[in-house]
């Protein structure tokens, strides 16, 4: 099913990966922003130096500031063993590559989130395809979007799996995992993303409040939703106060 997901995501996206007659960087801020910043990062930690300070815009500021230039986003270190091009720089190639990657990992989150609700294999792919190319994931020219947005399966997967779960050690442990997610959420810089992930948690949790049957159901809720937002803080925590 994952070889057919990316097998689909290919074609969907064979302009871009099969030919040289396409790029993501024709418009004016996927090139001088997204790319630009993901170049600065790259070029910043081969170097050596964290990519803390933004010297070349507006007189320098702090390039970490601003969520939207993922300066925290753990996934940029696969960047480092990707070839620079002639003249140092990262090539366009690498960073429409990635779009696709990253798209493919969504279907593959989405998959999982509906074998995780007893879908069968082809609805589950369906909605893979559906959620990472049926919507603005698809269309954003905004890395920050998109590589925020395909958390957010994943956030949903373990947070069910915490409040489904019969004994203490995992329901903490699935929730400490969607608390992750979400920190990774934060890490790519969409905080409009983050904080709709942050709604689904806390609405998932009450809705299992509602729904779960035994004593101690809503007790198991809220722990759940707490342990999540406790850790997606933490993971989070060095983007929030940058």
């Amino acid at each position: 099913a994952l070889a057919l997901l990316l097998l689909v995501i290919a074609v969907y996206y064979w302009k871009v990966l099969f030919t040289g007659q396409f790029s993501l960087l024709t418009g004016s801020e996927a090139a001088s922003q997204a790319y630009a910043w993901l170049h600065y990062w790259v070029a910043s930690i081969r170097g050596g130096t964290l990519p803390l300070w933004d010297p070349y815009t507006f007189s320098g500021h702090p390039f970490a500031g601003e969520m939207q230039t993922q300066a925290f986003y753990p996934l940029h270190l696969l960047f480092l063993l990707v070839p620079m091009g002639a003249n140092g720089e990262v090539l366009a190639r690498a960073f429409e590559y990635w779009f696709v990657f990253s798209h493919f990992l969504g279907a593959c989150f989405m998959f999982a989130l509906a074998r995780e609700l007893r879908l069968g294999r082809f609805p589950a792919l369906v909605s893979g395809l559906c959620f990472s190319l049926g919507n603005f994931l698809a269309i954003s020219s905004w890395p920050h979007f998109w590589e925020a947005g395909i958390w957010l399966p994943l956030v949903l997967l373990f947070l069910l799996r915490a409040v489904r779960a019969e004994d203490k050690r995992r329901l903490v442990g699935n929730a400490v995992l969607s608390g992750l997610a979400l920190g990774l959420a934060i890490l790519a810089g969409g905080l409009q993303i983050a904080m709709a992930a942050a709604v689904v948690v806390v609405t998932a949790g009450v809705f299992a409040g509602f729904t779960r049957s035994g004593k101690g159901r809503w007790t198991r809720a809220a722990l759940a939703v707490g342990v999540a937002a406790v850790a997606g803080f933490a993971a989070g925590a060095v983007q929030l106060f940058a």
